[in-house]
């Protein structure tokens, strides 16, 4: 399970941030359904503004979970595999991700002289320790820059932050399409 709060809080900025730009960042709302059997393609199936990426990785169920052991939250977005893929390939993989839109981010200055650090923190529950990617896909400029973090403990609720530098280079346009993608491999 993961869960995101204080998703890409700017910090750069004096005082502790900016505005966080995660729309549903604390998953409660969920129009489409609260739960969905036999995921097995890419789409939206939950929680709204989340989509699920997956290739040849197995069968999942996917849920909006209420969360009774996380002081704050009311609830998380849940997948749990109901059918392993036993030979997952280099083309094998499964994603969460949310969609930002160019007028929500230019508070970073992306492309500036004085562009921003982007703070990312979450929380995350796994039932498998390890390592795991967060990246952030540069949709205007077809760029990825990705950070890894780790699941210390099994089956328990932790808080993780990752920074990312500002980037100089080529700016995100400032329109309400699709900018950047925010994806948990």
């Amino acid at each position: 399970m993961t869960k995101a709060r204080d998703i890409a809080d700017n910090a750069g900025k004096a005082g502790g941030g900016a505005s966080n730009v995660i729309i549903n960042g604390e998953m409660k709302v969920s129009q489409r359904a609260t739960s969905v059997t036999g995921i097995t393609s890419s789409g939206y199936k939950t929680v709204d503004r989340w989509r699920t990426s997956i290739g040849s990785a197995g069968t999942w169920t996917q849920t909006q979970n209420a969360v009774t052991d996380l002081a704050g939250f009311r609830y998380s977005l849940k997948m749990a595999c109901t059918t392993a893929n036993t030979s997952l390939s280099a083309g094998s993989s499964l994603q969460m991700n949310t969609r930002l839109e160019g007028f929500d981010i230019q508070q970073f200055q992306k492309g500036t002289a004085s562009a921003k650090k982007w703070a990312m923190s979450f929380y995350v529950k796994s039932s498998k320790t390890g390592t795991y990617i967060v990246e952030l896909f540069d949709n205007n400029n077809n760029r990825h820059v990705n950070k890894s973090y780790t699941v210390d403990a099994a089956n328990t609720w932790e808080h993780k932050k990752i920074i990312f530098d500002g980037d100089t280079s080529s700016p995100f346009t400032n329109t309400n399409l699709n900018c950047l993608i925010i994806s948990w491999f």
